[in-house]
């Protein structure tokens, strides 16, 4: 059952989205009919209660990511196995070896096409674990700290590898 107040917030919600973006962000068009547009908010919000902090990400209807880890090199597959150790929501842990291009780094890629390597995506893939391991990812994201970083993560051994591209099928 649907809390009345989401039921109140919904079309607050379309009606700002609209108001800015000139669309729907959810995908319907303006001149859909308001009820179904209420009704696709109401299932994408329904159980994330925003105005609580939540440890565990909450991401409903949100497609995973990958990220893509490198198994044929001893740290980055210590790495990968922390990463499925914590448990990440929404996000998959790939074989980089199975790439279609040859990657250099840690890679980690989202359904709309961002992409970040190295320590960035070490970094995006810690706002999949948990509130504390997210404020680290953003605090890695900051210019100076993530070039400081990578710089460290590359003296200590943990440089680009090269590895082989996986060819089309």
């Amino acid at each position: 059952m649907v809390p009345p107040s989401t039921r109140i917030v919904a079309p607050l919600i379309r009606a700002g989205t609209e108001r800015h973006v000139g669309r729907d962000l959810v995908g319907l068009p303006p001149g859909a009919d308001a009820s179904e547009r209420s009704e696709l908010i109401l299932s994408l919000i329904a159980g994330v209660r925003p105005w609580l902090p939540r440890l565990r990400p909450a991401m409903p209807a949100a497609p995973a990511a990958s990220v893509y880890v490198a198994t044929t090199c001893g740290m980055c597959g210590q790495v990968g196995e922390w990463i499925v150790r914590h448990a990440p929501v929404a996000l998959r842990v790939v074989a980089a070896e199975g790439h279609p291009r040859g990657l250099r780094r840690m890679t980690y890629e989202r359904h709309d096409g961002f992409r970040a390597e190295g320590v960035a995506a070490f970094a995006h893939v810690l706002t999949h674990i948990h509130l504390g391991w997210a404020l680290a990812g953003w605090l890695l994201l900051l210019p100076g700290v993530g070039r400081f970083a990578t710089l460290c993560v590359d003296a200590l051994g943990g440089g680009p590898r090269t590895l082989p591209a996986k060819g089309p099928l």
